[in-house]
């Protein structure tokens, strides 16, 4: 920081900067990084979803730039949305597969 050291209370031995986000209170230690191939859906995104949402619908006069910068983060985060409904979606159908097996076999096998 500074040329010189980071200490302990700025984030040594590693600190992450991340454009458009910041970490006042919120993150003092990490446990683990996951790398992810999609927008992430969790609830602060989803909240700034809706507030993407809300501006565009409000009919009010958004800065150049503004729009195109709301549609994108829309579009991001349905594109995401419908990845994790596909997700889900194997995965339900999976565990009813399961579930299919398991009632199969509990009632063909011979009770002790």
């Amino acid at each position: 920081m500074n040329d010189a050291p980071l200490p302990s209370q700025h984030g040594s031995p590693l600190r992450l900067v991340v454009p458009g986000w910041y970490g006042t209170a919120q993150v003092k230690r990490l446990r683990d990084i996951t790398v992810l191939d999609a927008p992430f859906t969790g609830f602060q995104q989803s909240v700034a979803y809706l507030e993407a949402t809300d501006r565009l619908d409000s009919g009010e006069e958004l800065p150049p730039g503004d729009r195109e910068d709301l549609l994108d983060r829309v579009r991001d985060f349905e594109r995401a949305a419908q990845q994790r409904v596909e997700e889900l979606r194997t995965r339900l159908s999976r565990a009813e597969e399961f579930a299919a097996t398991l009632a199969q076999r509990l009632t063909s096998s011979p009770r002790l």
